[in-house]
């Protein structure tokens, strides 16, 4: 699983949860933080299997989209989260230190 933020010191206080689980499956699961002169793509998105796609859009914070067996659509959204994980880095904020 590979999760964006554009916030990853406000995705720390928000979603501690979150964090730990990743932390605790770092082989599964790998977080980055997004640059800031590409943080106005706010949004989530969810892909499985290349085929099925949930998103929400910032401007309708309380409705979302469901696409299912969609897989150009996904393919689409798929290949922008690529372009945008190859510009995010890695971010101290949501790395863990075992001592």
């Amino acid at each position: 699983m590979r999760i964006i933020t554009s916030d990853p010191k406000k995705s720390k206080q928000n979603a501690p949860r979150l964090i730990s689980l990743a932390h605790k499956l770092q082989s599964y699961i790998e977080m980055r933080g997004l640059d800031q002169q590409y943080s106005c793509q706010r949004k989530l998105l969810i892909i499985a299997d290349c085929q099925t796609l949930f998103y929400q859009l910032p401007s309708s914070r309380w409705q979302a989209t469901s696409e299912i067996n969609s897989t150009y659509t996904a393919r689409q959204h798929l290949k922008n989260f690529d372009d945008l994980w190859e510009k995010a880095q890695s971010n101290i904020e949501l790395r863990s230190f075992v001592l």
